[in-house]
C-alpha cells in the first residue's frame, strides 16, 4: 500500500473539517432564523387566539333558557340545543375565519372548532324546524367538551408563547 503524501493528508483534512464546519454553521442560522421568524409572528399569533377566544364560549347546561344560551336544561332534566344561539355560534365562527388575523391560528385549534361546530350543526340539520332541540345528556356533553377542547388548546398556545416555545405551526 503506499501512503499518500503529508501535504495531501492534511488538505483532505482540511477540506473535511471545512465542509463539517460549514455545514453545522448552515444548521445553527437556519434554526435560528426560524426562531426568529417564528418570535416575529408570536404577537399575531397570541391576537389571534385572544379573538377566537371571545368568539368561543365556555359552554355549558343552562338550567334556563336564554337568548344566548346554546345548552339549557328543561325543568324535566331533559337537554335541549337553542337552534338560534347555535346558528349565531356558527356566524361568529364564520366571521372571525373570514378575518386575516384568522391564518395565525395554529390547525390543531383550527381543527378542533370546526370539530365541535361541524357536531353542534350536524345536530341542527337533522331537526331543522325546531327551535329547540331535545338531545341526549351525552349529545349535550359533547358539545360542550367540543368548544372546551377548543378553549383549551388556545390556552396551551398562548402559555407556549408566553414562555416563548414554538407552538406548532403545522
Amino acid at each position: 500500500m503506499s501512503a499518500l503524501d503529508p501535504q495531501v493528508q492534511a488538505a483532505l483534512i482540511g477540506l473535511l473539517g471545512g465542509l463539517v464546519g460549514g455545514l453545522v454553521s448552515w444548521y445553527i442560522q437556519k434554526h435560528k432564523f426560524k426562531q426568529e421568524m417564528v418570535k416575529a409572528i408570536f404577537p399575531r399569533i397570541q391576537k389571534a387566539c385572544g379573538e377566537l377566544w371571545e368568539v368561543t364560549p365556555h359552554l355549558k347546561i343552562s338550567d334556563a333558557r336564554g337568548e344566548n344560551t346554546v345548552l339549557w336544561r328543561g325543568e324535566d332534566g331533559q337537554a335541549y340545543l337553542n337552534v338560534a344561539a347555535a346558528k349565531s355560534l356558527q356566524g361568529n365562527i364564520a366571521e372571525f375565519f373570514r378575518k386575516s388575523d384568522a391564518a395565525y391560528i395554529p390547525p390543531a385549534i383550527r381543527v378542533a372548532i370546526f370539530t365541535a361546530r361541524d357536531y353542534m350543526m350536524t345536530v341542527v340539520e337533522e331537526n331543522p324546524d325546531m327551535a329547540d332541540i331535545p338531545i341526549s345528556n351525552k349529545r349535550a356533553k359533547r358539545i360542550q367538551d367540543g368548544f372546551g377542547w377548543v378553549r383549551g388548546l388556545i390556552r396551551k398556545t398562548l402559555d407556549e408563547i408566553i414562555k416563548g416555545e414554538l407552538p406548532p405551526l403545522r
